[in-house]
């Protein structure tokens, strides 16, 4: 991500239960679409979910850099398993905000320090305008 734009304090459910915050503090922008990125801060009601959330972010990594071989069945049934639990952002004041697409990384069972990255895909302006777009800090 290229630019540092802080837009507030974005909260992330699976269903009604809070599974932790972001800032959602970088962006890049393409035509018409824009990925938002940020330190994902764990409520402690995440821990629950964690398990999930490592082993998507393995298989999907293993998928992505194509250096190795991957498990294209694990990797389906791991997507599923996200997808079960029914992801939604929200801005503090409890307003739900359509995203285009949602994906938490989660390192911790590797890497020390942040760990954890809430990724979001918008494509529509209207929603980027009234959710994101703030001053470039």
């Amino acid at each position: 991500m290229t630019n540092h734009r802080p837009g507030g304090e974005f909260l992330l459910f699976a269903r009604n239960t809070l599974l932790g915050q972001s800032q959602l503090e970088w962006e890049d922008a393409a035509e018409g679409v824009w990925l938002r990125a940020g330190l994902f801060i764990p409520a402690e009601t995440y821990f629950q979910f964690q398990h999930l959330f490592q082993n998507h972010t393995r298989e999907l990594m293993a998928a992505r850099l194509a250096q190795h071989p991957y498990n294209r069945t694990a990797l389906e049934r791991s997507s599923a398993q996200i997808e079960s639990l029914q992801l939604r952002l929200l801005h503090p004041d409890g307003t739900e905000i359509p995203v285009t697409s949602l994906e938490l990384q989660d390192c911790a069972d590797t890497l020390s320090e942040e760990p954890r990255e809430l990724q979001v895909e918008i494509r529509d302006r209207i929603i980027h305008d009234r959710y994101f777009s703030q001053p470039t800090a």
